[in-house]
């Protein structure tokens, strides 16, 4: 492999303070949920751009206003 290439099996773990930041989730699924509760729970500002979303997401907006 070149030095240039990245290995697909691999993760690049990253750290970043998002208190405060503009997050976007795209999906309205069990995953977006969860990625989006996470993120509120974090402190950001999450916006979820989906067509459709899980009953679950009712609930977030709630507890999150």
């Amino acid at each position: 492999m070149k030095s240039s290439e990245c290995d697909e099996s691999l993760y690049y773990p990253v750290m970043i303070n998002i208190k405060d930041k503009r997050v976007t989730v795209f999906g309205g699924g069990k995953i977006a949920f969860r990625k989006a509760s996470s993120l509120l729970q974090c402190g950001a500002m999450v916006r979820v751009v989906s067509k459709s979303f899980v009953d679950d997401f009712e609930g977030l907006a709630q507890d999150f206003s």
